[in-house]
Formats: structure tokens, C-alpha cells, sequence
């Protein structure tokens, strides 16, 4: 699949308004300063969909890329601008290159879990208390030669 055009590279310029969304609907994602430590790895890789020109962020990936493998630390969407494919953008302009992906997701949260399976994502392993307050975390992976694309 290729992303669609409203995906773009991100940089340091974005952190402010990756942060706001980041807190609205990933907390775990920590503070803007957070956010600007993991960009600041030279392995680092930051995706954003916004709206143009008023630079409102309507979904984020934030990711580690050495060589052909990527993790993906953290892929969030408003609210406002699910259910549009923004996150399948996200995910496929950061696979771009990729052989193989990794990626925690929480237990809890089920349609996360179905939205990268759908994506050609398998679960590989189970990280015990992974998250804070103690919860647990599903390892996924994908392999470019077993994932659909399009």
C-alpha cells in the first residue's frame, strides 16, 4: 500500500503540536520533552498527517529505524480524523524500505491489536507488566514478504 499524500516527514518543528495530540490520546507518550529526546536519536523517524495550512496534527508515528528494521514507538490519531485510513497512511509511509517492523501494543486494547493484524502484523511474543501500572503488552511483528501490499 502506499501512503496517502496528506502524510508527510516530520522534524522538531512538529514536536509541539505532536505533544498536544500525543497527550489527548497517548499519555503514555510522555511530555513534549520526552518526545524531543527520542527524536533527538539519529535512528529516529517522526511521520505526521496535518491539516494544511493551519498545521493542525490529526495523527503521528514516532519510530526507530536501523537500517532495514523499525520499531514503532508510538502512532496516534485524533479522535476527529479516525476511521479515515490516517493511521494506514502513517504505518505504510513508515514501512517504506522496511524488511521487518517491530512494535509493543496493550493487551488492553484489542482494536489496536486488529488494526495491525490487519496490516499483516503477527503477534510474536507476550512482555509481562510492560506497561506502567503493570500491564501487560502484545509483541508484533511484520515481515515485508508476508505482508499484503498493494
Amino acid at each position: 500500500m502506499k501512503a496517502g499524500g496528506r502524510v508527510r516527514r516530520g522534524g522538531p518543528a512538529d514536536l509541539g503540536p505532536v505533544a498536544a495530540l500525543a497527550q489527548e490520546v497517548l499519555p503514555e507518550a510522555g511530555s513534549r520533552d520526552s518526545l524531543a529526546r527520542s527524536l533527538a536519536s539519529p535512528a529516529a523517524e517522526l511521520f505526521v498527517a496535518a491539516a494544511e495550512p493551519a498545521g493542525v496534527v490529526d495523527g503521528f508515528l514516532m519510530a526507530l529505524r536501523v537500517g532495514v528494521e523499525l520499531e514503532v514507538l508510538w502512532l496516534g490519531v485524533a479522535p476527529r480524523a479516525r476511521r479515515g485510513g490516517l493511521a494506514t497512511d502513517l504505518l505504510q509511509a513508515a514501512l517504506d524500505g522496511v524488511e521487518t517492523c517491530h512494535l509493543e501494543v496493550s493487551e488492553q486494547r484489542p482494536e489496536a491489536q486488529a488494526f495491525y493484524h490487519a496490516q499483516g502484523f503477527r503477534a510474536v511474543a507476550r512482555r509481562r507488566a510492560y506497561h506502567p501500572g503493570g500491564e501487560d503488552a502484545v509483541r508484533m511483528q511484520w515481515v515485508a514478504e508476508a505482508a499484503p501490499r498493494e
